[in-house]
């Protein structure tokens, strides 16, 4: 494996062979009782599901109060 840095997509900067590939394991919000551990996404994916819902609600509210699939009559 090699590590390449090129200037503007056309002159070759620097190229060296990269000897080690460094992985570290992170762990955060270690679960006491299952011996998991959370990501740092995990713990706010219920309130984006929420926002989500509302921003999804009010698009649908206002598209349906733009284009009424009904009409009003008021001799009706």
């Amino acid at each position: 494996m090699y590590e390449m840095t090129v200037a503007n997509d056309m002159l070759l900067v620097c190229f060296q062979e990269v000897v080690q590939n460094p992985f570290e394991e992170i762990r955060c919000f270690e679960d006491t009782e299952t011996n998991f551990s959370w990501g740092f996404v995990e713990p706010i994916v219920s309130l984006q599901r929420e926002l989500n819902f509302k921003k999804n609600s009010a698009s649908e509210y206002i598209n349906a109060a733009n284009n009424r699939s009904w009409v009003w009559n008021a001799n009706s």
